[in-house]
């Protein structure tokens, strides 16, 4: 289950370092999801940059729990 995980954790970081492109591909299922283009495209980016900001947290948090506290 660990490797489950991980690779999902490897997966979202890829995305999250993209935000764009992410947001273009949320934006393209979106638009067939709610047969409008302008809501898809600002929910694309909601969601895009949402999750890139998540993932930068959840490495900042990783980042400290492995360093040890003096």
């Amino acid at each position: 289950m660990k490797g489950v995980f991980e690779r999902l954790g490897q997966c979202l970081s890829g995305m999250a370092a993209r935000p764009l492109s992410t947001a273009f591909v949320l934006t393209i299922v979106l638009w067939f999801w709610l047969h409008n283009f302008l809501v898809a495209a600002m929910a694309g980016l909601l969601l895009a940059f949402f999750m890139s900001a998540l993932v930068s947290v959840w490495k900042l948090n990783r980042k400290s729990d492995e360093q040890p506290e003096e």
